[in-house]
């Protein structure tokens, strides 16, 4: 698992966005309903539960208290291999899938 960043730390989604881009995971994967996350190297699409999930952390919306909490996950593509960052907000359904992924 990687470490985007020490736990505890309040980050915002877009921190740990870059974060991820900064560990390699810089192909951008896009989550689809109902829990389809898709490629944007070789544009395949298929369950999040078939994606190796490298690490997932939450982080909030915005800097503002209470705007609310997203998931960013470091993701492998199980067609093309591609390190990417999925980045979801926190109540989609794509989450739990994610969490159960986690290598």
């Amino acid at each position: 698992m990687t470490d985007l960043a020490p736990e505890g730390d309040d980050l915002t989604m877009q921190e740990l966005e870059r974060n991820l881009g900064v560990r390699g995971f810089d192909t951008d994967v896009t989550a689809e309903e109902p829990g389809l996350l898709r490629c944007s190297a070789c544009d395949h699409a298929a369950e999040a539960r078939d994606w190796t999930v490298e690490d997932l952390r939450r982080g909030s919306l915005t800097e503002e208290a209470g705007a609310g909490e997203g998931v960013a996950a470091a993701v492998v593509c199980p067609s093309c291999g591609a390190n990417g960052r999925v980045l979801v907000p926190g109540d989609s359904p794509v989450v739990a899938a994610l969490e159960r992924s986690v290598s």
